[in-house]
């Protein structure tokens, strides 16, 4: 799933908000691109973004591997598709729990190396 993300880059994140509820975690995040894999509408190194997703509870056991809730001042590689509403720019995960993983060697490899070396920043 992270090879059709539109978006691929590392992020840094700003600030961080979430709340649980009922098993659901809503999370709002603010983010700056730190550096670009690859971008469908043109992102770049500096652009502060907005990220909102709602996953599962991690603190609930379930099957499956939820969406990480994201950490404010932490670093990580992001697979998202961006939306654009005006000046507005929001993006969501699309690469399921992989969305905030480091790259994924599409021939269901291992991992990459660390999440850092995605791109230099």
């Amino acid at each position: 799933m992270q090879d059709k993300a539109p978006e691929a880059v590392m992020i840094k994140v700003i600030e961080a908000t979430s709340g649980c509820n009922g098993g659901r975690c809503s999370v709002d995040a603010t983010v700056e691109v730190l550096c670009v894999l690859r971008s469908a509408i043109g992102l770049a190194k500096g652009a502060r973004i907005r990220i909102a997703y709602v996953t599962i509870d991690p603190a609930r056991p379930m099957p499956g591997s939820p969406v990480p809730l994201l950490s404010t001042g932490a670093i990580y590689p992001a697979f998202l598709e961006v939306t654009r509403d005006g000046p507005d720019t929001t993006a969501r995960p699309v690469a399921a729990s992989a969305s905030f993983s480091p790259l994924i060697d599409a021939g269901g490899g291992p991992p990459s190396p660390p999440a850092r070396r995605l791109c230099e920043y």
